[in-house]
């Protein structure tokens, strides 16, 4: 068994809220004990900066056994995760869509970005698959825009587990006076191994403002496919 717990948006407010801990004690904790020889690996993902220093400080104590099970991870989680998951498990587990035709389409929608944070979204899709992103910043202000790809690595590298990680569109500041903003973007590559591509867009250099975008992608199959 392999579970992946995200953290974002958690605060100390939610783990001394009275509920909460009733509702774990009650029940959480016996799954976990049921759970305990069966898991393989524990993931936290956007664990934000005080829980990563407080694990830090108590991992020692944790027995070697299960602290190899665990995994406390940030923001910048994907790399990892994709040693142990192949890309399409994984975008299934963060995003989601609906096949149309030879199209993965996520039909659209508005989405909140607070401020000092981001969104992402993740797509799964194979060399020479067309990706269509289509976005507006609906209220005042910018945010700021880029695309990262996750590839196999290239034959003869010494690295072999996992994706490797680069740039595929620069990241560059959009306003709502740019409107309806088209992307289309050819996944490179001549392999047949799966990629995964993110999308994010930032508000961290927000520090009172947060954001809405309409925001709808699609992933259409190469037709060499």
């Amino acid at each position: 068994i392999i579970i992946i717990i995200d953290l974002k948006g958690a605060g100390l407010a939610a783990v001394t809220n009275k509920r909460w801990r009733k509702f774990e004690k009650t029940f959480l904790n016996p799954i976990n004990k049921a759970q305990a020889e069966c898991l393989a690996r524990l993931f936290f993902i956007n664990a934000p900066w005080w829980i990563l220093r407080f694990y830090n400080g108590i991992k020692r104590v944790i027995p070697p056994n299960t602290r190899r099970k665990i995994a406390m991870l940030g923001a910048n989680y994907r790399s990892e995760l994709l040693h142990h998951l192949d890309a399409g498990t994984l975008q299934r587990m963060l995003t989601f869509g609906e096949m149309n035709g030879d199209k993965l389409v996520d039909g659209g929608g508005d989405i909140s970005i607070a401020a000092r944070s981001s969104f992402e979204r993740q797509l799964v899709a194979n060399p020479g698959d067309t990706i269509k992103v289509e976005f507006e910043l609906k209220t005042q202000g910018d945010v700021d825009f880029g695309v990262t790809i996750f590839q196999p690595p290239d034959e003869g590298s010494e690295e072999f587990n996992g994706l490797q990680e680069s740039v595929l569109v620069e990241t560059k500041r959009l306003t709502e006076k740019d409107g309806m903003v088209v992307e289309k973007i050819v996944v490179p590559g001549d392999g047949k191994e799966q990629c995964m591509l993110e999308l994010k867009f930032s508000n961290t250099h927000s520090w009172m403002r947060s954001k809405t975008i309409f925001l709808r992608t699609e992933v259409i199959a190469s037709l060499s496919r």
